[in-house]
């Protein structure tokens, strides 16, 4: 009588690393959502969205907020920065240099960074452009 053997092999493979990069940036569009903060109609075509990025804190326990600025006219929008910070309360903000330019179509993905001193009160502030 002829013992047969069997053999098992396992075959492993490495994913592809575009794909992982894909897979990974899927999570963590899915594990921060963003919220409308300036629709393009009130906005004039520039509309802005913001979402929390899972990241540490900045200096002082700061929050960092992730704004997305879109351009939807057929013009250039430049010199994009914060005023008129609203300080009552302890809510600050930590220096944030502004966009120079967003094209035509274009986004433009920024970070800024609040200290709210451990309060409930919201940040209130200007965004402005010319």
């Amino acid at each position: 009588r002829n013992k047969r053997s069997t053999k098992t092999s396992w075959r492993t493979s490495v994913l592809d690393p575009s794909f992982m990069e894909s897979l990974f940036s899927l999570v963590l569009s899915l594990s921060r959502p963003s919220h409308e903060l300036l629709h393009r109609l009130s906005g004039g075509g520039l509309s802005i969205d913001y979402s929390f990025p899972r990241t540490e804190s900045g200096e002082g326990g700061s929050v960092p907020i992730s704004l997305t600025f879109n351009n939807t006219t057929d013009q250039d929008i430049t010199d994009v920065r914060i005023e008129d910070l609203d300080g009552k309360g302890s809510v600050t903000m930590d220096d944030w240099i502004g966009i120079p330019v967003i094209p035509s179509g274009q986004t433009s993905q920024t970070c800024l960074y609040i200290n709210f001193n451990d309060t409930l009160q919201p940040a209130k502030f200007t965004i402005s452009c010319n």
